[in-house]
């Protein structure tokens, strides 16, 4: 009698939130998405367990009878499943959409905000650097980019500071590192405890052009 083989394996990984990609490189306390850039704190993102199929044998009728209570298991469990998420409307959310389910769209939510709240800690927290201040951030002037019509052209800059200036006021970056495109990001990390003994990281990331010299982004995370 024929018998039915399935494979299944587990296995748990990390998942960029903004793209999906799964190579990260580490930065200190921070992971950097190697496909879209997003910085991550290496503890706000949890690896994601996902299943194949495993060595499973049934012979027979008997194969048959299982694997199609199964199916129909999982039918009744998903429909009743997306029943009680329907009751919750999200409009990326679905089939085709960023998120297959509720959960996975609230997480991600959850993630975004924290992000964003450490993001703001730092930003308002600059001055414990002893060379960066909030306002000095914030005065940060990004250059604006000019797109060219014709093919194979150059993106060039305009207005914007010079990364030579920046590094005058606050010192060299920790390290640089290739940002594609003709760019390089400058990572400046700093370290310390607070008055009640509660350590801090602050990190700022800026990108330049390297042709112009001119700063074409800026983040913060503390």
């Amino acid at each position: 009698m024929k018998q039915l083989l399935i494979k299944i394996k587990k296995y748990s990984e990390l998942v960029c939130e903004s793209c999906g990609g799964h190579d990260f490189r580490e930065q200190e306390d921070y992971l950097e998405c190697e496909n879209c850039h997003s910085i991550y704190k290496k503890n706000s993102l949890q690896k994601r367990t996902i299943y194949r199929q495993s060595v499973i044998r049934w012979s027979g009728l008997v194969g048959v009878f299982l694997l199609m209570s199964l199916l129909g298991f999982f039918f009744i469990f998903y429909s009743t499943k997306g029943t009680q998420a329907s009751k919750v409307s999200y409009s990326d959310v679905g089939p085709g959409k960023p998120y297959k389910t509720v959960k996975e769209k609230e997480a991600s939510d959850r993630l975004s905000a924290e992000i964003e709240a450490d993001a703001k800690w730092g930003l308002e927290h600059l001055d414990l650097t002893g060379v960066w201040t909030t306002y000095y951030f914030n005065s940060i002037q990004v250059t604006t980019a000019q797109f060219s019509d014709k093919a194979n052209s150059p993106t060039t800059y305009t207005n914007g500071m010079l990364f030579s200036e920046l590094v005058k006021k606050v010192g060299k970056p920790k390290s640089e590192e290739d940002y594609g495109n003709g760019r390089n990001q400058a990572d400046f990390f700093y370290h310390g405890t607070d008055k009640k003994g509660g350590k801090w990281t602050i990190a700022v990331f800026i990108v330049y052009d390297v042709k112009s010299g001119m700063i074409t982004g800026k983040d913060v995370m503390g």
